[in-house]
């Protein structure tokens, strides 16, 4: 089923999951830029080696993932998530993932053969 074929409800729950997953994806980089600030309060990197750390975050992770949130749509992003493993499937409705299932499993293998 192509996303414009869905219902409202289900358009805008698909749409709750990709923030969710896109949250996810990006947690893990806030969490090590996180600890660069720490460093720097404790005086063990100077301010610009958090600069850089900052501008690196910035034209890296950040930059990539948001473009992939503006760029595709979201039952892609959700599929995407939970194949990558970012998203658990235990939060995504039982209709949304049987009508993902195809897609989840082609990424799958996809990332699999990526290993």
């Amino acid at each position: 089923m192509e996303y414009s074929e869905m219902s409202k409800g289900m358009r805008r729950r698909l749409r709750e999951l990709a923030e969710e997953a896109m949250a996810g994806r990006l947690h893990p980089f806030l969490q090590r830029l996180n600890e660069d600030f720490r460093s720097w309060e404790r005086g063990e990197i100077q301010d610009l080696e958090l600069d850089s750390r900052i501008g690196a975050f910035t034209r890296g992770p950040s930059r990539k993932l948001g473009a992939e949130y503006a760029e595709l749509k979201p039952d892609i992003l959700v599929a995407k998530a939970v194949a990558l493993g970012s998203l658990d499937p235990e939060v995504v409705d039982e209709e949304i993932l049987e009508i993902l299932g195809p897609m989840i499993e082609g990424l799958r293998s996809i990332f699999a053969e990526d290993d």
